[in-house]
């Protein structure tokens, strides 16, 4: 290893070139890896979250602004109402300003009464939200991740106020850990992490919100709920589209690989060409380096030996080129985003898989160069090397 190395610093030049050349190589494949990882961590990480068949799951998205209040309000009852439709609700995030017992601005969820049966709440300590919870003609209660808990010793029955925006809020329940929800639709598969946040009760809004969530009756077909959805509609004049979360999930998966496939066979045409690339930057090196060859041969050195220390130098810069593009990918593409105080995984991340086909993808653009070398060395002669000629 040490002869290696001390062969690897007298030819940096070229060694620099073959880095660079397998480096970035391999640092695109895992970018466009990373990419259709994602849509398969968001296909299979979803339905872990949720406690109901997503086939079930039907997302609303209103379509038309400014729906007078009490259209929708109509609308939104005789939904609630069919019998084809189990429940139906919203959520959505925000942020408490300025609470006075934090000092800080803490990231909220406002969760709608009829979420629970999509997702429930598990808390260790307290209650969960219960009717009442959602007349805000009281005290709002919260929900308390078990983090921010710990953190600022927040117990059962303490009360803070948001002087923003003038409500008063009271801790009836402390989140177990592990807790999980979504940062933006469900189907985006943005999973957000509850035990930094509170979760409070959203009221049923006379206005209309954009993203709706309903559960189709057990005797009845997803189709059925979105029938009733769709008539229901047309008879308000509200205009809105659906679709299950299942049905999104896979249309999210099938776009994601078709879009990032071409991708993915660019890289493996760039690797291709890289291993040629790094084959000739590697001949072109042992052409300079006959007369050391043949110094080696002349004092002993099998053709075995020295074909190792060409191979041996190959791999020692192609492990450090896998480790610097590795590294940099997973520093691009870590999992994790913050916004306005929340913590959410977004799919883009290395996981196992990527990591073993970034290291094959490294072999692969080794084989033709140590190939070439050992093919090269075999017919050589000391005789002939000794004044730079073969």
């Amino acid at each position: 290893m040490a002869e290696i190395l001390k062969s690897l610093r007298k030819n940096k030049l070229s060694n620099i070139l073959i880095f660079l050349q397998i480096a970035l190589s391999l640092l695109y494949f895992f970018m466009v890896a990373t990419s259709i990882q994602k849509a398969f961590n968001t296909y299979l990480e979803v339905p872990k979250v949720v406690d109901v068949d997503l086939s079930r799951l039907i997302h609303i998205e209103i379509q038309a602004e400014n729906v007078p209040e009490r259209r929708f309000q109509d609308f939104y009852n005789s939904l609630k109402e069919h019998k084809s439709i189990k429940s139906m609700g919203a959520y959505h995030n925000s942020s408490l300003t300025s609470p006075t017992f934090l000092n800080n601005e803490i990231a909220s969820i406002e969760f709608g009464k009829d979420m629970t049966a999509i997702k429930a709440l598990n808390v260790s300590e307290g209650r969960g939200f219960e009717e009442k919870d959602f007349d805000k003609s009281q005290n709002i209660p919260a929900l308390i991740g078990n983090e921010l808990a710990e953190q600022y010793d927040i117990k059962i029955g303490d009360c803070f106020s948001d002087d923003f925006e003038g409500a008063d809020y009271e801790v009836i329940g402390i989140l177990e850990k592990g807790n999980k929800w979504f940062f933006q639709t469900i189907s985006e598969g943005m999973i957000l992490s509850l035990d930094n946040e509170v979760i409070l009760p959203l009221a049923e809004e006379k206005e209309a919100m954009l993203h709706y969530y309903c559960i189709a009756s057990e005797d009845a077909a997803a189709e059925d709920a979105m029938n009733a959805i769709e008539e229901a509609a047309g008879k308000k004049q509200i205009r809105l589209q659906m679709e299950t979360v299942s049905g999104e999930l896979e249309e999210s998966l099938q776009s994601a690989i078709g879009e990032n496939r071409y991708w993915l066979y660019f890289s493996l045409i760039m690797l291709v060409m890289i291993a040629a690339g790094t084959a000739m930057l590697v001949m072109a090196r042992f052409h300079m380096r006959k007369r050391e060859i043949g110094i080696r041969a002349a004092i002993g050195h099998s053709m075995l030996r020295i074909g190792s220390l060409f191979a041996g130098e190959l791999l020692v810069i192609a492990v450090g080129a896998y480790a610097a593009a590795l590294i940099i990918c997973r520093a691009m593409t870590n999992g994790v985003e913050q916004f306005d105080g929340m913590l959410y995984t977004n799919g883009y991340s290395i996981t196992g898989r990527i990591v073993l086909g970034g290291a094959l993808a490294a072999v692969c653009l080794c084989v033709p160069s140590v190939l070439a070398l050992l093919l090269k060395i075999r017919n050589l002669q000391p005789k002939n090397l000794i004044g730079g000629k073969e």
